[in-house]
């Protein structure tokens, strides 16, 4: 094949342009360097970012600062970075005034000051301070930060793939990858790597382009993933003939959640009283499928969540616009609103992965050149939806994963060296695929990886172990991939690299023996906070992935929990008042 090359020289490459990327590249540029910046389809219009919630969690400079880290190290389990948990909870502040400078608009009351929402937590004692953007669920907020990069001297290169890190000697100097229409092959020098690809959503799920390009791109290239085994199987409503899928957590305290007897159970599990103020009942939204999956094991399923309240589909989308256009749009073209609906509950795919990329709080990964940031890392540990994460832990990661690859350029020398054999060797193994047409096709074997998966949303030892099975014969078949064309070739890596992904989880799911976060192991049931204070750490050795434990240095923080083994969901034995 006779494929054109383009060669790039930058300081600073910055890989993914969501909330995270647009931060680093910009505070990258504010320190002085040359700062190219590189989207698989177009900057603004892809990820997360531009279709997410778009709620930011901030703390106001006179705010309990102290209370906020106290209760965020808690509802992360304490798996999270302390030190990172309270920086970045310090830096909110800064990074909210950011978005506002960039044209960011926000939810404002009758006299134009921001709208604050107090955000229930599995804590009482917490409640979030967040500000949602304005309409919520649209990409012109990104399109915005997109616009501000540029002013500033940012380059963007939109639809570029990028599919392999160039490493020298173990330092990262640079990546490789293709135009994702036409082609092209693209060799990026640069002296320092910022990666912000957006994260891994569990097969089957509503945003298929989210494969853990960055967390397989850093494995291959050498660097440590950490914390691979949380995130969450969501419980969802099926709503027949209506919208597909719709969120349990949506912030409607009327709605019923019943089991087969018609009995309302959440507030059963909710470990801690009720205190005034707490708006929504029950455990907190991570433990909503834990929940059901009990009931359903003492033979109380199928359990149902029921809508039939007056204009609540009305209600939703005044409330959330086009964050659930789909759904909304379904329930135009079926004509079932939620008003007269009852969903049955059931397990969606993993939607949101809590580990990532290992970074420190200055988000350098554990290869040197190479800085991760927003869900391309693991913010520190481990944690979702609270102040260290999503839009927040995006900004901060991306601005200090700039900032610090920026510095580290000054230090290096010109981005010539590389070996440019290893270069064509990169550039062989990328094409590949399209060199052969009977082999096995990239959609087929995605729907194997889903297959797999069934043995990772509900976990103990023997599914675990099928799944790595499964995925051991998946992986001595994906040299087998064919392409027919660029799109094509484009699915087959997001493929290989959704499998590696995967195994990644099922290694480490496999490792911890507890149930922490969204990990659930049936066989482990109980949170160990004796033995299992440690971090499960995941690696390419041997061209194989493999897990290893590390103690968190908990000993050094200011917040530890008692060394006892707790139920996760215990009943509670009486009512609050």
């Amino acid at each position: 094949m006779n494929i054109p090359e383009h060669v790039l020289e930058t300081d600073v490459l910055v890989v993914g342009g969501g909330m995270a990327g647009e931060f680093a590249a910009i505070s990258a540029k504010e320190q002085g360097a040359d700062v190219l910046l590189t989207e698989m389809v177009k900057t603004g219009l892809c990820g997360m970012s531009s279709r997410g919630l778009h709620q930011f969690r901030t703390a106001l400079p006179d705010d309990d600062i102290d209370t906020y880290v106290e209760y965020t190290v808690k509802d992360c389990e304490y798996m999270v970075d302390q030190e990172y948990c309270e920086t970045t909870i310090k830096e909110s502040w800064d990074r909210f005034q950011d978005l506002l400078s960039f044209g960011i608009n926000f939810r404002r009351d009758e006299k134009g000051e921001i709208e604050w929402e107090f955000m229930d937590t599995y804590f009482p004692e917490l409640k979030q301070r967040a500000a949602s953007w304005e309409p919520m669920g649209d990409h012109q907020h990104m399109v915005k930060l997109r616009k501000a990069s540029q002013s500033r001297g940012v380059k963007i290169l939109d639809r570029v793939f990028i599919a392999e890190l160039i490493t020298v000697d173990g330092t990262v100097r640079g990546a490789v990858g293709f135009d994702s229409r036409e082609g092209d092959f693209y060799i990026i020098k640069a002296k320092a790597v910022v990666l912000t690809t957006g994260g891994l959503i569990g097969p089957g799920h509503g945003m298929p382009n989210l494969t853990g390009d960055g967390y397989a791109m850093a494995l291959r290239a050498g660097a440590e993933l950490r914390g691979m085994e949380f995130g969450r199987s969501e419980a969802n409503a099926g709503i027949p003939n209506g919208p597909r899928f719709l969120h349990l957590y949506v912030d409607v305290p009327e709605y019923k959640v019943t089991n087969a007897k018609g009995e309302e159970f959440m507030e059963k599990y909710e470990r801690t009283y009720r205190l005034k103020g707490r708006k929504l009942l029950g455990p907190p939204w991570r433990r909503h499928g834990l929940a059901m999956l009990y009931e359903e094991k003492a033979g109380n399923g199928p359990c149902s969540v029921d809508y039939r309240m007056p204009d609540m589909d009305k209600r939703l989308r005044e409330y959330y616009g086009p964050f659930y256009s789909r759904a909304l749009r379904d329930m135009e073209r079926t004509g079932v609103t939620l008003d007269k609906a009852v969903g049955s509950l059931m397990i969606g795919a993993m939607a949101g992965q809590g580990g990532g990329i290992r970074i420190n709080v200055k988000s350098e990964t554990s290869l040197p050149g190479l800085y991760a940031g927003g869900l391309a890392s693991d913010f520190c540990g481990a944690c979702e939806h609270s102040y260290p994460s999503a839009l927040t832990g995006s900004s901060v990661t991306g601005h200090r994963g700039g900032e610090n690859a920026a510095k580290y350029a000054k230090t290096q020398a010109d981005s010539n060296g590389l070996d440019m054999k290893l270069v064509k060797q990169l550039k062989e193994k990328i094409y590949a695929p399209m060199n052969g047409t009977d082999g096995v096709k990239p959609d087929e074997f995605r729907m194997n990886i889903v297959n797999a998966w069934m043995n990772i949303h509900l976990r103990d030892e023997k599914k675990l172990n099928k799944a790595q099975e499964d995925m051991k014969h998946l992986d001595a078949e994906a040299p087998n991939l064919t392409a027919s064309d660029i799109h094509e070739l484009l699915k087959v890596i997001k493929a290989k690299n959704l499998l590696a992904c995967s195994q990644a989880v099922a290694s480490a799911s496999l490792l911890r023996k507890e149930t922490r976060l969204g990990h659930i192991r049936w066989d482990f049931p109980m949170t160990d906070n004796k033995d299992w204070l440690k971090w499960v750490i995941t690696r390419l050795e041997g061209g194989e992935i493999q897990s290893d434990v590390e103690d968190i240095p908990i000993h050094k923080w200011k917040y530890k929990p008692e060394p006892i083994m707790v139920d996760p969901l215990e009943p509670r034995k009486e009512a609050s008042s």
